[in-house]
């Protein structure tokens, strides 16, 4: 094989994988979205992209935690921990403890989902959920009974 032949087929620089433009507009906006939710992290929990990035240092590789409860994940770099988790009763608000809109119940501490006010899982004198009967079940009751 000739060497020029050789040449052509290994050529680093144009093997390197290089950022596509869309790749690059990602990095940008989601540097974007550390900035703005850093500043306020009202709807944070509705950012699917940012429920592992650490908004005190900006670091995404956080740590997951398999605790029964309290803060689930952990930044590696500077250890700030944050509870981000589906919602037991509705199936489809998030919670996430950096987000004023899904605060820690003053009775039982866990924190309230933004789209049904449920918290704890085996009930709450702040509202009528508990195991057994979740948001979701009065919701599909009262569409049967209409």
């Amino acid at each position: 094989m000739q060497l020029e032949t050789k040449r052509a087929l290994f050529r680093p620089e144009e093997d390197a994988v290089k950022p596509s433009e869309a790749e690059k507009q990602y990095a940008h906006q989601r540097a974007a979205m550390i900035a703005q939710y850093t500043l306020n992290p009202k709807g944070v929990r509705n950012v699917w992209c940012l429920r592992e990035v650490c908004l005190r240092c900006g670091a995404s590789e956080a740590q997951t935690l398999y605790e029964k409860f309290g803060p689930n994940r952990r930044c590696r770099r500077c250890g700030e921990t944050w509870y981000v988790n589906h919602c037991w009763s509705c199936s489809t608000g998030w919670i996430d403890s950096r987000d004023p809109e899904t605060p820690t119940c003053s009775v039982c501490g866990w924190h309230k989902c933004a789209a049904c006010n449920s918290c704890r899982i085996l009930g709450c004198t702040t509202n009528p959920y508990k195991r057994g009967r979740r948001h979701s079940d009065a919701t599909l009751l009262a569409a049967v009974d209409n």
